[in-house]
């Protein structure tokens, strides 16, 4: 539930506008007591999507920031997400990148008591 809607996301508005092709990366790994997971699209990035509807905010990805802002309460962890667009000259590829860093030692899903 974590991953998905950044996932739909980089598919509907990275990869769909897209005129041939595209491809999505996911890289999950673990340092420490974290899992760091990386997803990446070679869309047509962030900026392309806010010229077009620049009043959009995808319900998808606000529930999973409110998601994981109770697990950081619950848990007393941090977790954290991070979307930026990628820079041709400085990536070597345009599109947009989702870092997420979450606690492996905590449950990803409030525990009853």
């Amino acid at each position: 539930m974590i991953l998905q809607p950044y996932i739909e996301n980089a598919i509907r508005h990275g990869l769909r506008p897209k005129k041939e092709g595209g491809t999505i990366v996911i890289s999950i790994s673990k340092q420490m007591t974290d899992l760091h997971i990386t997803i990446k699209d070679n869309g047509v990035g962030l900026s392309h999507g806010a010229t077009k509807n620049k009043d959009h905010i995808s319900l998808g990805i606000k529930l999973t920031n409110e998601r994981l802002d109770l697990l950081n309460r619950l848990n007393n962890k941090q977790y954290q997400s991070k979307i930026y667009e990628l820079n041709k000259e400085i990536d070597g590829t345009s599109g947009t990148c989702v870092d997420l860093v979450l606690n492996a030692t905590a449950p990803l899903v409030p525990m009853d008591d």
